[in-house]
């Protein structure tokens, strides 16, 4: 009895569950940004063909299918470049699994695997100077408890580089030793010892690290006004130098 080729839904299946998650060990994030891009894929595949989602073949994804599917993301949904490559590389990575699991259909693949990004013009990252970030440090009003929190969290993102998502400020941390970390510090760190450093987590399981300079104060639990102290003293202590004496690049 001959053996019947794997099906479009099994390799999707084995894409998803075995390739992504048991193998790569992606993220969920990672996960359901494959699941998007390849949604929209077989749905616009759907629709070209006139089939139902659940009854497309390898045959009915060609590579000029891909090619319309492409197209159909600059020119109709007003995508750009980047978010067009993305999507093209989410179907990259999806047809070659396919040519692993499946030889019948390496030619097929292959096709697909050969089309190109296209290029783009990368922005120029820009950043705060010295003065622009002082003055952002200086809007909130540090005599009421949520100007003393905003203060701190622009001072950790300045300080870290750290994105909006990642890093978390917890008000409960006590002791003269306390510091602002970032989320998930410690999962990433074997030994459990980065007191001289704060690590916001970056993207997937990567983790950005950047030394603290012993000259900042420790952050104190957030408590009554009695307990503040003066703006302008905090100001000097928490200024942005290193124990040089230097100002720290931004």
């Amino acid at each position: 009895m001959t053996p019947l080729l794997p099906s479009l839904a099994n390799h999707l299946e084995s894409f998803f569950r075995q390739h992504l998650a048991a193998q790569r060990q992606a993220s969920p994030t990672t996960i359901a940004t494959y699941r998007d891009g390849l949604r929209l894929f077989l749905v616009f595949a759907a629709e070209q063909t006139g089939k139902p989602p659940n009854r497309l073949t390898l045959e009915d994804l060609d590579r000029n299918r891909v090619l319309a599917f492409l197209t159909h993301l600059e020119k109709e949904r007003g995508n750009t470049v980047r978010t067009r490559n993305a999507r093209l590389a989410v179907i990259r990575s999806f047809f070659k699994h396919v040519a692993y699991r499946d030889p019948a259909a390496m030619e097929a693949a292959t096709r697909i695997l050969a089309i190109p990004g296209k290029r783009m013009t990368k922005r120029v990252l820009t950043y705060l100077r010295e003065e622009e970030l002082d003055a952002l440090l200086a809007v909130p009003d540090r005599t009421a408890p949520s100007g003393r929190r905003d203060h701190v969290l622009l001072l950790f993102m300045a300080r870290t580089g750290a994105r909006v998502s990642p890093g978390e400020v917890d008000p409960e941390v006590q002791g003269s030793d306390s510091q602002v970390y970032p989320a998930k510090n410690a999962a990433h760190d074997p030994a459990g010892d980065r007191s001289n450093q704060s690590g916001p987590e970056g993207m997937g399981t990567s983790l950005q690290t950047c030394p603290r300079p012993k000259a900042l104060p420790p952050t104190r639990r957030m408590g009554p006004a009695t307990n503040l102290v003066a703006p302008d003293q905090a100001l000097a202590k928490l200024r942005l130098e290193d124990p040089a004496g230097g100002q720290v690049a931004r």
